[in-house]
């Protein structure tokens, strides 16, 4: 029987993931970007862990940048963020540029997608 070498698992070190958050109480819209494209989008329970967990799972080994509005959650969502090995910052709702039809037309997704 032949053997081979080959490897199993996929390293993206070094690459940049870029994610962007509209949190809320009972839920977190996710985007997540890397060289130009977005390559996930979805709606998640609120926790740190969850997105640590599938960034690590999904991207292993990856470099991760986070931002998200400053708002009703202070800063510990920050903080966890930073602690989870997740290179994050806040950023103010109104520095967020937007159309007036993404004005208009405003969800929770197309928030992280402009954030991200």
């Amino acid at each position: 029987m032949l053997k081979t070498n080959l490897q199993n698992s996929i390293d993206f070190k070094g690459q940049k993931f870029y994610v962007g958050l509209d949190v809320h109480k009972k839920s977190w819209a996710v985007t997540i970007r890397s060289k130009g494209i977005q390559i996930a989008h979805f709606t998640q329970p609120p926790g740190v862990d969850a997105l640590a967990r599938y960034l690590k799972k999904n991207f292993p080994g990856g470099t991760y940048y986070s931002a998200y509005e400053a708002g009703f959650c202070g800063t510990g969502i920050h903080e966890q963020l930073c602690g989870s090995g997740v290179n994050n910052i806040m950023i103010h709702a109104a520095d967020i540029p937007a159309t007036d039809k993404q004005k208009k037309n405003k969800t929770d997704l197309h928030d992280s997608r402009v954030i991200a």
